[in-house]
């Protein structure tokens, strides 16, 4: 019998199917989103596997003391089982909008779906990152003090896979495409601090729908730090405003503003912060800051205050970890030994897998993989492994693009186009 349309009958391939849902732990094709979400849209019933006898009396006894603990359901829940929670509808008007301005079919949508449902289904294995001990320093590149510890829960011994095998895997091509509609769509339609995150990962491609967007939040945004982050993504977009904002910041009353516009200047070539930094040199509590910025510029000055710091018995732990992170990403290889050191323990600073990664060293690669996991953290995991030229399956990155939340979809976005340079 020919696939058909679990609500109206109409004859369907499912491969072509224009809305498709997860239902009972399988993926099922529709022929429209009224059928889909028709009240009487109900999925084949799964044939549950035979379980071992011992793993079979093991859940019936779990289900028995799951039952006696809850209380009885009410005549809503008697009429069916609870739905498996529904990736992002590919109905939505936020996705219909972008995959206009961008051309992308329903077939494109159905595919990319169907591979995500295996992922998730499948169980496809997920790393997990340990906590960072309190001693660890602060990210130099993203703020962070710790990575939270990522648990992933193990599916249940009914889970079953889904029949993907003809489905042919999205092209790099086609993700970009679904990137760039998917920042797009947060351009328009997102909160503020959303328009800003997808406006700098626009930036760079010079999209002029981001420096539109970057140029408004500019005049309205009142965290000093976030208006340099928007500035930061004007000029990289090659808008002109942005570097002279950066320029006229090296004179704010903030340090923390100072050194965050030097920082910002150096990743666009610009030393133009070097005297600025050189002051703050002398102040206790923005030393490393700064000489972890001046050692990007190559100044001796402020490699020399890493260095030292690093190989002074009376540096403090956090200390010692933010100098050797700083010179690791300078390209100096002073601290390359006490670097891997820390990625063996497992107890690893977020940025010592990308200090590593501009020595060159390979050992950093399985760190920065599980990094690309993290919504925070992947953008960054991204651009060490381009660096290295490490070749990525960028199928975790298709998942969180296609069903994580709102921040996850651009970060992964962002992270497919850093990729794809």
């Amino acid at each position: 019998m020919p696939p058909v349309c679990p609500s109206c009958h109409t004859a369907l391939d499912p491969t072509h199917a224009p809305v498709a849902r997860i239902r009972g732990a399988k993926v099922v094709t529709y022929c429209s989103a009224a059928c889909a979400d028709a009240p009487t849209a109900k999925p084949p019933e799964p044939t549950p596997p035979e379980p071992t006898p011992a793993r079979g009396k093991a859940i019936e006894a779990k289900a028995e003391a799951a039952e006696d603990e809850s209380p009885k359901p009410s005549k809503a829940a008697d009429a069916g089982p609870v739905p498996t929670p529904l990736p992002p509808d590919p109905q939505s008007p936020t996705l219909l909008r972008a995959e206009a301005s961008r051309g992308i079919s329903s077939s494109l949508r159905t595919r990319v779906l169907l591979a995500s449902g295996a992922i998730m289904v499948g169980g496809m294995a997920i790393a997990v990152v340990q906590s960072v001990s309190p001693s660890s320093p602060s990210s130099v590149s993203a703020g962070q003090d710790s990575v939270p510890s990522v648990v992933v829960p193990e599916l249940s011994s009914d889970a079953q896979a889904v029949d993907v095998e003809q489905e042919k895997p999205p092209s790099a091509e086609e993700l970009r495409a679904l990137s760039i509609a998917e920042l797009e769509g947060q351009l328009n339609d997102g909160s503020p601090r959303f328009k800003r995150l997808a406006g700098m990962a626009l930036a760079r491609i010079k999209h002029q729908g981001a420096v539109a967007t970057l140029s408004e939040l500019l005049k309205t945004e009142t965290s000093d730090l976030s208006r340099i982050d928007i500035a930061y993504g004007l000029a990289l977009a090659g808008d002109t405003s942005g570097r002279e904002y950066l320029v006229r910041e090296l004179e704010s009353r903030r340090r923390d503003v100072r050194i965050d516009a030097s920082r910002r200047l150096v990743q666009l070539g610009d030393d133009s912060g070097r005297k600025a930094l050189h002051q703050m040199l002398g102040v206790r509590t923005h030393r490393l800051g700064a000489a972890s910025v001046l050692a990007l510029l190559g100044d001796e000055k402020g490699l020399q205050v890493l260095r030292d710091t690093f190989e002074s018995p009376k540096s403090s732990d956090e200390n010692r970890m933010r100098s050797a992170v700083g010179l690791g990403f300078a390209g100096d290889a002073l601290a390359r030994e006490y670097l891997l050191e820390i990625l063996g323990e497992g107890k690893y600073v977020v940025d010592a897998a990308g200090a590593l990664a501009k020595l060159g060293d390979r050992a950093a690669i399985p760190a920065l993989k599980r990094q690309l996991m993290l919504t925070a953290l992947r953008v960054g995991a991204a651009e060490s492994l381009l660096s290295m030229k490490e070749d990525v399956d960028v199928t975790p990155l298709a998942s969180a693009l296609l069903k994580g939340n709102a921040e996850g979809r651009i970060a992964a976005a962002e992270a497919i186009l850093v990729l794809d340079q």
